[in-house]
């Protein structure tokens, strides 16, 4: 008898725990949620959630995040200076879907992505300068960039592709890790590259360009323009 109420007892222990799980492990599915934020003019922008961000230059300014509602209240956006900035306040949590965030704005002079993610920006973009900044394993999308400069930094694995409708007059691009730039697929009359660590950059520069590279990073370049390279290291600069 004694043997048998042991057993029973057992057996209710091990249900408790398992349904105790079963609570913790499964939340009620939840529909995505959609939510407009009105926000004040801002000029660029700083993401540090792992979302996807697709920007729009428009006259009307707009900024729509999608995804699961608690992810949504976890998210703050506020404008501070010129910058709106997007990012969670407390400890680190598990995300439950993916982020997406549709941006728009008059200009755009900088946008910045920390951690994973990525910013894409499908349609002419029009500026004086822009400034690219990224520090992870995210990735940047400029499908038609029209400007006079363009500056860009990378930290980490991250990668940036950047395509321009017009020729620029300089291009600045700083690497730090393993991460890639492909800008070959517009015009620069001058270019400085900074390549530390083992990450690979491509332009096409017409007239000056500046190389330093630090380990076994490489710089490939088009066109014919007068060189000015130190490499320490294995990397390598050659045209392509």
């Amino acid at each position: 008898m004694k043997s048998t109420s042991k057993l029973l007892l057992a057996f209710s222990g091990i249900l408790a725990f398992l349904l105790a799980g079963s609570l913790i492990s499964f939340a009620p599915w939840q529909d995505e949620k959609r939510e407009e934020r009105d926000l004040s003019v801002f000029k660029g922008f700083s993401v540090s959630i792992p979302a996807d961000v697709y920007y729009t230059q428009d006259k009307t300014q707009r900024v729509i995040l999608e995804g699961d509602p608690d992810d949504l209240a976890r998210v703050v956006t506020q404008v501070e200076g010129s910058t709106l900035k997007i990012f969670t306040r407390g400890f680190s949590f598990r995300w439950n879907g993916k982020v997406k965030i549709t941006l728009s704005s008059a200009e755009c002079q900088f946008m910045e992505l920390s951690g994973s993610g990525k910013i894409v920006s499908e349609k002419p973009l029009n500026t004086n300068a822009l400034d690219l900044r990224l520090s992870g394993s995210g990735s940047f999308i400029i499908q038609q960039l029209n400007a006079k400069s363009l500056s860009g930094r990378i930290s980490g694995s991250g990668n940036m592709t950047v395509n321009g409708g017009s020729e620029l007059s300089e291009i600045d691009f700083s690497i730090s890790g393993s991460g890639d730039v492909n800008a070959e697929n517009f015009l620069a009359k001058q270019g400085s590259v900074k390549i530390s660590g083992s990450g690979n950059c491509s332009v096409n520069v017409t007239e000056r360009l500046e190389g330093r590279i630090s380990g076994s990073g490489n710089l490939y370049y088009r066109g014919k323009p007068m060189l000015d390279v130190v490499i320490s290291g294995s990397g390598k600069a050659r045209p392509i």
